[in-house]
């Protein structure tokens, strides 16, 4: 049980050094200048988000794993002092209001890190007179991976640190290779193929029964259809998410310094390989939903993969190609 509630906080323990890395290089160097500023407001976000996402995952274990309202039910020793921290911290009896609450500052402390991190660069040329985009992606991305660890299955945690390992283990592979090619076809080809890994490693299937809808009403108070829709696609879709935004770091570590010229015709490249994959991908769906409109699982097989589908056109709009653009062109 011990080691259960450990694993989740392996990954977080490193997206946190991940993504405050520049701060640790800094303060090692002779030459350092006074800018520690810049780098405790990156400690002070990521830290604060850290936390809250370690406390969301340890109600949720206790939560998912205990019912907390069967007195017969002897609780491990460990549990009743967090239950009875929680509630006393929180001022509230039920622990199910604590979590709304959690994530209720959780979502607070995400949508005002990822808007400063954003306008970082703007900021640090106006307030500074200097290049602030050093940490660019590693910062956005540490954000958003905290984003969907909150958002996922607490099961589902511990394979964040395989999708960092092997983040890093391609980083170190692409920056030996200075060929054009990996721009092109090879670096979109490989996100595409560890987006539908991850998508079905984190237990997804293309079948309506695997929707998992426990996390669709996070921080919510009352049912709303579009928050809600968007907490299950940010749920289901965490895996592809994260490689989305490990693209533009995988990127921009490959083509420094000319990814800041490039960054345009580089996602221009992407488009293109996405656009032929799904294309193909959704000619040959049609086509063998139509020859067989007429099988017994046509409703039950079909349908919902074509749902799938559209799905993953949404995901591909919206976040590969929308919140790619918005992070770009704040990359200055």
């Amino acid at each position: 049980m011990f080691a259960l509630l450990i694993t989740p906080v392996i990954p977080l323990l490193y997206l946190t050094y991940f993504s405050n890395k520049p701060l640790v290089e800094q303060t090692r160097r002779r030459d350092y200048v006074d800018r520690t500023d810049k780098a405790f407001i990156n400690f002070l976000l990521t830290s604060v988000m850290f936390c809250l996402t370690c406390s969301i995952k340890l109600i949720s274990y206790i939560m998912e794993s205990f019912d907390i309202n069967d007195k017969s039910i002897v609780f491990p020793e460990w549990t009743v002092s967090s239950l009875a921290w929680f509630t006393e911290f929180a001022s509230v009896e039920d622990l199910n209001d604590v979590l709304q609450l959690s994530f209720g500052l959780f979502f607070t402390m995400f949508y005002t890190s990822l808007t400063y991190f954003i306008l970082k660069p703007l900021l640090c040329q106006w307030v500074y007179q200097e290049n602030g985009s050093s940490d660019y992606f590693n910062n956005i991305l540490a954000v958003i991976a905290l984003l969907l660890m909150a958002q996922t299955n607490y099961l589902n945690v511990p394979l964040f640190t395989i999708l960092f390992i092997i983040l890093f283990t391609f980083q170190k592979i692409i920056q030996r290779q200075h060929h054009e090619q990996i721009f092109s076809f090879s670096l979109p080809l490989f996100t595409i193929l560890l987006q539908n890994l991850s998508f079905f490693q984190f237990g997804s299937t293309n079948t309506l029964s695997t929707v998992d809808l426990t996390n669709a009403f996070n921080g919510l108070h009352s049912y709303n259809m579009i928050y809600s829709g968007i907490l299950t696609f940010l749920t289901n879709w965490s895996g592809p998410i994260f490689w989305s935004l490990a693209y533009l770091k995988l990127a921009s570590s490959a083509a420094s310094p000319d990814f800041k010229v490039n960054r345009w015709n580089i996602l221009f490249d992407k488009l293109i390989v996405y656009l032929v994959f799904y294309s193909i991908g959704g000619l040959l769906l049609i086509g063998s939903c139509f020859n067989l409109r007429f099988h017994l699982f046509i409703w039950t097989v079909f349908s919902p993969k074509i749902l799938y589908y559209l799905s993953w056109l949404g995901q591909n709009l919206l976040i590969d190609f929308g919140l790619s653009y918005l992070v770009l062109l704040f990359y200055v």
